[in-house]
């Protein structure tokens, strides 16, 4: 098997709930082209404004985004950090958050009443005097100078935050590897320090090496987690630092360019190698990559 290696699954769109096979399968399909007269549920106003750019509207909140995009990447990276910060799911969830406010759809009523998600629950009356106020389109923040670039930054923070994670666990599993081989160690030997073990040690010593090897194998389940969630964040930011061809240098360069801090950079760069492997979820999986990684790192070194 190889790096993330995964039983195929039929994709789910988080947005919507709809797989590939009920006509969406992915959140890509619900970023919009701003026109003329789509999307609907859009203010004309609003439109108007940004002509050619991106948006999209979250159907679990109906709302959408305070700012446009100049591309449909740079939409749909904001769409996840959106769900994954507002409504825990996707593949950014529990991950920081969005660099933008969401508007919602009740607040900005469309000409004609037509409207794509779902209606507010009530409208004022014409009758009511608050109807100027209640009626008027609120006027959407102001957009930062570079809406992608923001997105981007977010991915390159929450990738460092996930390689970091993905260390941790990994030495965490190195001292429990280590612990419970010891301890095995132990409930095998006859003597200790020259003294005849009673069989009453051996077995708590095997006892001890169970409960290490348990601790183990929910440390690695945590780390392949780590690194399921990783192997998406890793490929969307690389795609968004550089496009479809982008390599790890490209993305680095990018960070350069953009004034990411050096701390971030050097999680990416060096953390990042135990967010790429493939440990599997038992003691032997874990001692067989430990070997080919550390194989790997000397032959590097040499």
């Amino acid at each position: 098997m190889g790096l993330f290696g995964k039983k195929q699954k039929i994709a789910v769109c988080e947005m919507c709930g709809k797989a590939d096979l009920e006509g969406c399968g992915s959140i890509q399909n619900h970023v919009e082209q701003i026109s003329v007269d789509q999307p609907a549920w859009l203010p004309a106003n609003l439109r108007a404004q940004a002509p050619g750019e991106y948006t999209w509207m979250c159907l679990r909140c109906s709302s959408y985004p305070s700012v446009k995009w100049p591309h449909d990447s740079g939409a749909w990276a904001g769409m996840m950090l959106h769900l994954g910060g507002a409504h825990y799911v996707g593949e950014m969830k529990g991950i920081g958050g969005a660099n933008f406010t969401m508007i919602p759809l009740d607040q900005t009523p469309v000409a004609g009443g037509r409207r794509d998600g779902p209606s507010p629950a009530a409208r004022t009356s014409p009758a009511d005097p608050g109807l100027a106020s209640a009626s008027a389109v609120p006027a959407a923040p102001a957009a930062p100078a570079n809406s992608e670039e923001g997105m981007t930054r977010e991915m390159a923070y929450s990738l460092a935050a996930l390689c970091e994670e993905a260390s941790r666990l990994y030495n965490e599993c190195i001292e429990k590897t280590n612990d419970s081989e010891k301890a095995r160690a132990l409930s095998q030997t006859d003597y200790v320090n020259g003294v005849q073990q009673h069989p009453i040690s051996k077995r708590t010593f095997a006892s001890m090496a169970d409960g290490l090897e348990g601790e183990l194998t929910s440390l690695l389940r945590k780390l392949h987690e780590v690194s399921a969630q990783g192997e998406s964040v890793w490929s969307n930011f690389m795609f968004l630092a550089g496009g479809p061809n982008s390599d790890f240098s490209t993305a680095m360069m990018w960070c350069t360019e953009h004034g990411i801090d050096s701390s971030t950079v050097s999680s990416i760069a060096v953390d990042g190698l135990f967010l790429r492997c493939d440990f599997g979820l038992t003691k032997a999986s874990f001692l067989k990559e430990n070997d080919r990684l550390t194989a790997a790192m000397e032959s590097n070194q040499q």
